[in-house]
């Protein structure tokens, strides 16, 4: 928000004004959440999950895209952006989900709103795969290699890694 507000509004705001605008900010949607979270009847765990897939199918897709299809056009990542409110608007309605329950007499077909976040992934990242089928770019896209970098791993993620692996085995075995 400050960097929109800096830019945006108030070119020349201290560091001090975006400090008090964000905490007061941050005090407005706290007491709106206190007053819309009641009003919430599957309850506010469930209500952000919701509407998470609103946002990630799109954003993951375009993500994935750009790395997995090299050449990809642009407007295939703008296109997965702009169908994941869309694709996943259209499954909560057709369920009868959500923001959108209540919105047909009957829900068209059941379907639990994790599996209708996984079906638009699909569906946004196969539409990316016939965008970049029919108008691929001329070459594929590569990475800036920043050499000044050391990308190596240290031994001591190696360890950490390992000991999360056995604690999890561990798990397993005590509680299965």
């Amino acid at each position: 928000m400050g960097c929109c507000f800096k830019r945006l509004i108030a070119q020349d705001a201290p560091e001090k004004r975006l400090v008090r605008l964000g905490r007061m900010l941050t005090i407005v949607f706290v007491i709106i959440g206190c007053f819309t979270a009641p009003f919430l009847t599957d309850g506010v765990f469930q209500f952000i999950q919701q509407f998470q897939g609103f946002i990630w199918p799109g954003i993951v897709a375009a993500f994935l895209g750009a790395f997995l299809l090299p050449r990809a056009p642009a407007f295939a990542g703008v296109t997965a952006l702009l169908m994941g409110p869309i694709l996943y608007s259209l499954f909560q309605t057709l369920t009868g989900q959500g923001l959108f329950a209540g919105v047909l007499a009957e829900p068209v077909f059941e379907l639990n709103f994790l599996m209708q976040v996984f079906w638009c992934f699909v569906i946004i990242f196969v539409t990316m795969i016939v965008l970049t089928l029919i108008k691929p770019l001329p070459k594929p896209v590569t990475l800036p290699v920043r050499e000044e970098m050391d990308l190596r791993t240290e031994p001591a993620v190696f360890i950490a890694g390992g000991a999360v692996i056995l604690g999890v085995i561990a798990f397993f075995i005590t509680f299965w």
